[in-house]
């Protein structure tokens, strides 16, 4: 895991943080056990949990959650070590963004940058620091990204190129040397750093940095504020050791206005103490005006995921320590603790760490998931060689393999013999995880022992030689290894200068002379001035000790040779350090053994990791090849594709449609005939061979006979061959694919490849296709053409099914017609009937499918008798009759038209369902099939001819009339009247009685209109048709009769009481019958859309809602597009829009903001604010949206006092109560229960006096009376009339049959899903052991007979 990756935290902890690496507790629990359960039982009134776990698992609580834990020792001790290597890599990423240029500079990351060097303020020796600084920064993290250039701040800026270049090593270091050069101080005005960064703009890089050392003035601050304001690349600041504090605000400022980052960092010596926890210095008030560091905050979110992974990690241990470690493992563990592992060599240490210790080897691995195989030894009797000499038989042994070897992987076991294996997916994930963990391990302690042997901190006693023409030691001998003197050690080397020479033999004398030294390091970069030989001849009559040589960015050969050999005769080790690129012919480092057997040791671990998962892989397609019933072998996967087809594919296989039809096909050929120029063929074999297939040459045809094939025997061997295709094209993909890559598909077997193409040839690509694209793409072709041959044998078999069905219909009807006109009597004069005896399909009532059959006669206008062909014989609509025979147009179908899908389902003669076209044929295919998606969300393939177009009204009818149909029609159960108090029964009884009178007198009053109504439609046809001027006047007089008789039924509905003033809108034109328009109700104050249906001639209209109500309105109160398309619409403008909280209905409001696209934001009355089209919005004047919001207002508080049925959100059913107030912000009201309690409800499921009435139709959804026992209503939907009686369909599944009308509220589509999904959610068991309601028990809805609702029964 990479801690020293160049990106923020927030990005590097997206890859390695806790939730991303599955480290969080609740996490961690689900895969240690599960989490206990909690139910709520209404019944107790408290949640409550099982207990059958209490003796059966361990169980943890954590954040108040009670997981019962099941994983074994290994898991959790896996776990630990996880969270353990994370936390760790956390402290090294803290301690890389603490470290070397990161602290100077913070991070850079961003892949091409701009460098602005802004020295002007500095002395030479603060001028120096900030060289090193900024050379540091360039060589350890510029030197990772893609390109970088530099600008020196002066009178003119000083570019190092004129535009960014590439990194690499030779610019990297041409770069350093640039900036080591700038010897000179920079001479720079008010206007030179803005200057520079128009000249870092014109690179169009992804960032600036720009570097200031000491105090800025405020000048030059203003200055590049100005010159940044349109900067199209963020800036960021670095702020180098700052004198003065004030300034530094405006820098962070500067920054953040492009959206950059800020950073200061602040030199560390005697007099500056950084103790504060922003890295500033301890200054009073100087905390207080600095910004905070960008690199605190990437600072902090590591430090806030460290703790919450210690956390982690204590509460495992805790798990562990309570749970599976025992009082023998505690005392082990404990000495294991007492010996650090620094002290040990890693040959012993990896005694306990290694893979051995751990059992992680191969076959330790396979321990568990192996048996041996044995081979069984039969006794076959056969014949002897020599008959006449003896005739017992002969033994011969054979040895013979159990079937289910071929179900398991074969494994060669380390003492020769063959073991089965068996790979679970939990156990090669758990070992992949251990393994992994084992191998963190060992890379880390690779590191230590790496660092360990370079430090001094571990030696007893040390020295330093400096040589170059002379040789000088730093002590005269052997020092102690303390602080005091590493610290003088380390001044002494920084005071080293360059020499010119190189004199290597007398710095080892010196060295050596010694008595107490036990080995000497010699660092050099240079070959030596003695002559090598002489060297290695003198060290030989010397002392011998080793002598360990280091090669520091030395590209001599014949030096490093000389290094090597010297180190190989002494007994020390040669090691080389470059910057640079290392020559391959170069004497190669000397690795210690405890290095070489950690590299060992990792190699092995991942060499066997390889080995366990690719095992793991044979065992899933094992596994998966014996689950499917395939007969391709599994070793035929190692064959090419093209092989593979030449001897399983359609042709060999004799499976190609020509191959199923060929022992009935006859050929002919075409005759020509001069005197018609034509080939013509004869007529003979029509019948006995209906079908023909014409190949390139047209004058040969072959004549086909399919109902001589058995079809579906031919199509049973096509599906399973294109199965087996399918699945080696699964297995060919699938076994190429890394386990990272089959990781995204989640699934551990071969997915499906045409389900998946797309994914699965992004993941090929990136592979670089370790398989031929060949192989994939012949495998297609094969499936796609046997689909086709299947598609073709399907539809031959259709046809000629089809035929034979017609032949016997047409029979059947002919002999029908002869019955029917012999028992005809001479009509005396009868009406044409047009439908009588026409090939039609007919919906039938048992199941909403249309079925074939003929048209006996018609009843009426409106209904026909249908003799359909299965012998069955009903009355029809005539809507819901289609004709068949004759001329019949052939309209074309495209995607998304509705059509009726001829299907077999029923019967030879099949029937017809509802379905859309989603795919029509292509123009170069030749089967010409359209898919369509059928009612039931079953696809199917069909011809043209199977397809009868019509309307998406008829489909949708169609399709709710087959659900109706296929639903249990059961009734409600009886249960016994709850003994209510008789309080409570008083007053329910009351609450009837107030709304029953109201009731009655609108029922009779809209049944009235009804009739009048429908008399006035009748008169006004007879006055169209009549042309004599007496009838003609006849009729005005009645319809102005009729008229007033209205007008006294139904009010002007005006939401302005007193009509004083004159109308608020003023507008002349007349509206026509049949116009649609937007007019108020007077029951919520709302706009509803509408229908004109008279004119009554005094600026008042008839108008009919949607809901089926008839109401008188004035022309102020009607809207229509005609009166608003020539207004422009503004901010602050009042308008009329669709409420975004009551659908279907519209409300005043304000425009607060139109956009471009022509949409236009509306704050409504009540505060809420919606989004619209200009379309929906209509333009009203400021009066008219002062008198429609208070009315809206004031019919909202006449609820106030009123008897109602309001939902109980505790039971979400529905129940008598009496409104008692609106809440503060008159949205909801308090309401109060029979019983005397109240609640607070919102007004849309408050049902009563003022509810908007409904003329109830077949399908509309109903608030209704479902339990009379206890006054309780459930929502439903109305699936019959009989009579004055409905049949509902409530939304607990149950039904009732004799429901008055008036027990219903009309409920929109939104509100009743709405509240049935509140239903379901409180009430997720039904009571499926009621009684059902009978027609004989219909007095329990005596008891409230009387009480009736605003909905009506009309009947048109």
């Amino acid at each position: 895991m990479d801690a020293t990756a160049q990106v923020s935290s927030a990005v590097w902890l997206r890859s390695f943080g806790l939730s991303k690496k599955k480290l969080t507790m609740p996490k961690m629990l689900a895969r240690l056990g599960f989490q206990q359960k909690e139910d709520y039982v209404s019944k107790l009134g408290r949640p409550v949990s099982s207990r059958y776990s209490h003796g059966l698992f361990q169980q943890y609580i954590s954040d108040g959650k009670i997981y019962n834990l099941t994983a074994k020792k290994e898991e959790v001790l896996q776990k630990v070590e996880s969270v353990a290597n994370i936390i760790e890599l956390y402290h090294r990423r803290l301690e890389w963004l603490n470290s070397s240029s990161r602290s100077v500079f913070g991070v850079v990351q961003e892949q091409s940058v701009v460098i602005i060097l802004d020295l002007s303020a500095l002395t030479k020796s603060q001028r120096n620091l900030c060289q090193d600084a900024i050379c540091l920064v360039i060589r350890e993290q510029v030197a990772h990204i893609s390109k970088f250039n530099l600008v020196w701040v002066s009178q003119e800026p000083w570019k190092w190129h004129p535009r960014v270049i590439r990194v690499n090593q030779h610019s990297i270091e041409e770069a350093v040397e640039w900036i080591l050069n700038l010897q000179d101080p920079p001479v720079a005005n008010v206007d030179s750093t803005a200057e520079a960064v128009s000249e870092a703009l014109d690179d169009q890089v992804e960032a600036i940095y720009y570097f200031t050392a000491g105090d800025v003035p405020v000048a030059k601050i203003q200055k590049l504020k100005q010159r940044i304001e349109n900067s199209p690349c963020p800036l960021h600041v670095v702020c180098y050791n700052p004198l003065k504090t004030t300034n530094v605000p405006m820098l962070s400022e500067l920054s953040h206005q492009t959206s950059g980052r800020f950073h200061v960092y602040l030199e560390k010596n005697k007099d500056t103490k950084t103790n504060q926890p922003n890295g500033y210095p301890d200054v009073p008030g100087a905390s207080k005006n600095l910004p905070e560091l960008e690199l605190r905050k990437d600072e902090l979110m590591i430090r806030s995921e460290l703790s919450k992974a210690q956390e982690n990690l204590k509460q495992l241990q805790d798990i562990w320590q309570t749970f599976y470690n025992s009082e023998d493992e505690k005392n082990n563990s404990n000495k294991v603790e007492e010996t650090s592992e620094d002290c040990v060599s890693s040959k012993e240490w990896l005694k306990t760490f290694g893979l051995k210790a751990q059992k992680l080897l191969y076959y330790d691995a396979l321990a568990d998931c192996a048996f041996r195989h044995s081979d069984g030894i039969a006794d076959i009797k056969c014949k002897p060689e020599d008959e006449s000499i003896q005739t017992d038989a002969e033994n011969n042994l054979k040895v013979i393999n159990a079937k289910y070897c071929d179900g398991f992987v074969h494994v060669p076991w380390k003492d020769g013999s063959v073991a089965h294996v068996h790979i679970s997916k939990e156990k090669c994930r758990w070992y992949e995880e251990r393994m992994k963990t084992v191998l963190d391990k060992m890379n880390r302690r690779y590191q230590s022992v790496q660092l360990r042997s370079e430090q001094l901190k571990h030696k007893r006693m040390f020295n330093f030689v400096k040589f170059d023409s002379k040789v000088e030691a730093w002590k005269p001998k052997l020092a102690e290894v303390n602080e005091e003197n590493m610290k003088e050690a380390w001044c002494w080397i920084k005071e080293l200068q360059v020499g010119s020479s190189t004199n290597t033999l007398k710095a080892i004398q010196v060295a050596i002379t010694d008595s107490n030294t036990q080995a000497v390091y010699l660092l050099t970069d240079g070959r030596p001035d003695q002559p090598t030989d002489a060297i290695l001849d003198q060290v030989n009559i010397l002392n011998q000790i080793p002598i360990h040589t280091i090669s520091f960015n030395c590209n001599d050969n014949e030096a490093n040779s000389f290094l090597y050999e010297l180190s190989n005769k002494t007994g020390g080790r040669f090691h080389t350090y470059s910057s640079y690129v290392k020559d391959p012919d170069a004497p190669q480092s000397f690795v210690s053994e405890d290095i070489q057997l950690l590299l060992n040791e990792i190699e092995k671990g991942k060499s066997t990791l390889e080995k366990i998962k690719k095992l793991h892989m044979e065992c899933l397609m094992l596994d998966w090849c014996h689950s499917e019933d395939t007969d391709v072998p599994q070793s035929s996967l190692d064959i090419s594709s093209s092989r593979w087809l030449k001897i399983y594919g359609l042709v060999p296989r004799r499976l190609t449609i020509m191959d199923a039809l060929a022992p009935t096909m006859v050929p002919h050929s075409a005759k020509y005939v001069p005197i018609l120029d034509k080939h013509v063929v004869s007529k003979v074999f029509d019948e006995v061979l209906p079908l023909a297939h014409v190949s390139g040459n047209r004058k040969l045809i072959t004549l086909i006979n399919p109902q001589a094939v058995n079809l579906s025997d031919y199509k049973e061997k096509l599906g399973r061959a294109i199965k087996s295709y399918e699945r080696r094209l699964n297995l060919i993909v699938w076994r190429v694919l890394p386990q990272e890559e089959r990781d995204n598909f989640n699934s551990d077997v071969p997915i499906s490849y045409l389900d998946n193409k797309e994914a699965l040839l992004q993941a090929l690509d990136r592979l670089g296709w370790p398989i031929s694209p060949e192989d994939v793409m012949l495998l297609e072709d094969e499936i796609q053409a046997g689909k086709t041959y299947l598609q073709q044998a399907l539809d031959l078999q259709e046809g000629s099914n089809k035929k034979s069905v017609t032949e016997y219909s047409s029979v059947q009807t002919n002999h029908e017609k002869n019955e029917t006109q012999k028992m005809k009597q001479k009509p005396k004069r009868a009406l044409l009937d047009t439908l009588r005896g026409q090939k039609v399909i007919a919906r039938s009532e048992i199941d909403g499918f249309y079925y074939p059959g003929t048209v006996l006669k018609s009843i009426n206008s409106k209904s026909a008798l249908v003799d359909f062909w299965l012998g069955e014989n009903q009355v029809v609509p005539i809507r819901f009759i289609i004709q068949t025979g004759g001329a019949l147009p052939c309209p074309t179908l495209k995607v998304g038209d509705c059509a009726l899908s001829k299907t077999g389902a029923r019967g030879g003669g099949g029937s017809y369902v509802p379905a859309v076209v989603i795919a029509t044929p292509r123009m170069d295919a030749s089967d010409k099939l359209y898919t369509v998606l059928k009612y039931d969300k079953r696809k199917e393939h069909c011809l043209r001819r199977e397809l009868i177009k019509i309307s998406p009204s008829q489909f949708a009818v169609s399709c709710g009339y087959i659900r109706k149909a296929q639903m249990i029609d059961f009734t409600i159960s009886l249960a016994e009247r709850n003994l209510l108090s008789e309080n409570i029964i008083n007053k329910l009884e009351e609450l009837s009685s107030q709304v029953t009178q109201y009731q009655n007198e609108q029922n009779e009053k809209q049944k009235a209109i009804q009739v009048y109504i429908n008399e006035l439609k009748e008169q006004n046809s007879q006055q169209h048709t009549s042309g004599l001027q007496v009838e003609e006047k006849t009729i005005a007089k009645q319809n102005i009769n009729l008229l007033e008789q209205l007008k006294l039924l139904i009010p002007i509905r005006n939401s302005e009481k007193e009509k004083d003033e004159s109308p608020v809108l003023n507008n002349d034109q007349p509206l026509l019958p049949g116009q649609k328009v937007l007019s108020l109700c007077s029951h919520n104050g709302l706009y509803e859309e509408g229908c004109i249906i008279h004119d009554c001639g005094d600026l008042s209209y008839f108008v009919e809602r949607a809901s089926g109500e008839i109401a008188r309105i004035h022309r102020d109160d009607l809207l229509t597009d005609s009166d608003d398309y020539k207004k422009e619409i503004k901010e602050s403008d009042p308008v009329i829009g669709p409420h975004p909280l009551h659908p279907g209905s519209y409300c005043p409001g304000v425009v607060l903001n139109c956009s471009p696209d022509l949409k236009v934001t509306v704050q409504y009355y009540d505060n809420a604010e919606d989004l619209a089209p200009r379309e929906h919005i209509y333009s009203i004047s400021p009066e008219k949206y002062k008198r429609d919001t208070s009315y809206i207002l004031a019919c909202e508080r006449r609820w106030i006092g009123e008897p109602v049925v309001a939902r109980n959100d505790d039971t979400a059913t529905f129940h008598l109560a009496k409104v008692k107030k609106q809440t503060d912000d008159c949205k909801k009201y308090v309401i109060s229960w029979a019983d005397g309690t109240t609640a607070i409800q919102d007004k849309e499921w408050i049902f009563g006096k003022f509810s908007q009435p409904h003329v109830l139709n077949v399908g509309d959804r109903v608030l209704t009376l479902a339990h009379p026992s206890s006054l309780t209503f459930l929502p439903g939907i109305i699936t019959a009339i009989n009579g004055t009686k409905l049949q509902i369909l409530f939304c607990n599944g149950k039904r009732c049959q004799n429901i008055e009308a008036h027990h219903c509220f009309g409920l929109s589509e939104k509100i009743y899903d709405s509240a049935v999904k509140f239903y379901c959610e409180d009430n997720r068991t039904i009571d499926s052991d009621e009684d059902h309601i009978s027609s004989e028990n219909e007095d329990s809805h005596s008891d409230i007979s009387s009480f009736t609702i605003s909905s009506v029964d009309s009947e048109k």
